[in-house]
């Protein structure tokens, strides 16, 4: 398997200058990646998805049952037209949080507080370059 490497120890304390030092390296070399493995997710062009994504992920995504599922996800996610907005100040490299906007029917959000959409794209690091693991969204009330 490709060797993988964490950018960060738990509980390690870091300097202004690194943190500005990785601050940049995410925005150069991580966001435009996760934007474009979550945007080839989404739209459903799942072999170019599959070639931003780490070996562990690209062997789940190889069974028929996961890939039905994905589909499905991404599926879903085009038909809400979720898009990927601002990214947050990143706590660690390996997972970027971006602000997502979300197209609303305002017949299926009248019961609820109005919310602020957030999706998490995870990455590792293979043999040197970073890969993406996978998605989740979130999201919180706007106050």
């Amino acid at each position: 398997p490709p060797r993988r490497a964490d950018l960060t120890s738990p509980g390690e304390t870091i300097s202004k200058e690194e943190n500005a030092k990785r601050s940049a390296r995410v925005k150069s070399d991580y966001e435009p990646l996760a934007r474009s493995a979550f945007a080839a997710y989404r739209e459903g062009r799942m072999m170019d998805y599959r070639d931003m994504t780490c070996l562990r992920t690209r062997q789940m995504l190889s069974r028929p049952g996961v890939q039905a599922m994905l589909i499905n996800d991404s599926n879903a996610w085009n038909k809400r037209d979720i898009r990927l907005t601002e990214l947050d100040p990143p706590s660690s490299p390996l997972l970027l949080t971006f602000k997502a906007s979300e197209k609303i029917e305002p017949n299926k959000t009248w019961h609820r507080p109005p919310q602020q959409l957030f999706v998490n794209v995870s990455l590792e690091i293979e043999d040197g370059k970073p890969c993406v693991t996978g998605f989740n969204e979130w999201s919180r009330e706007i106050r």
